[in-house]
This record gives C-alpha cells, structure tokens and sequence, in this order.
C-alpha cells in the first residue's frame, strides 16, 4: 500500500482492497461458514483468500505502476 501511495495511485488501491474486502473475502466467508457447515474455520478462510487475492491484484498494479515511472530519475533528483 505505501508503495502505490508513494507512486501517487491511491484511487485504484482503495478500490481493490474495498472490493477485495466487500466483494470476495465477505461473500466467500459467508458461504464457506455457512453453507458449507465449517463455521469459524471457514469465515478464516473466506477472509485469508481475500486477502491473498487483494494482495496479488495490489502487487500487480504495483509493478506496472513502477514500470511506468523512471524511478532513476526520482532518485538523483536533489
């Protein structure tokens, strides 16, 4: 997160951890706790995938955000 921020992108990471929250780690627990009968287990689970899928969606943008700066520049700037 601090990275993209420093990278001046922080409309995009707010919706991919809204969304990673809200729209998969939520539903996923729900159904794996609820439907499918593993109550705790399966809300830690549901939350952990999200997490993890918000994770690479974050890593993703980070490296084609960086792929777009010339961070060389950034850096001898003085």
């Amino acid at each position: 997160n601090g990275g993209l921020r420093g990278l001046k992108d922080s409309n995009l990471q707010m919706i991919i951890n809204s969304s990673g929250f809200w729209l998969i780690a939520l539903p996923l627990s729900y159904v794996l706790a609820f439907k499918f009968g593993l109550g705790g287990v399966g809300i830690f689970w549901g939350i952990n995938i999200g997490f993890f899928v918000t994770g690479v969606l974050l890593a993703v943008r980070f490296n084609i955000m960086v792929k777009r700066v010339n961070l060389l520049s950034i850096v001898t700037r003085s």
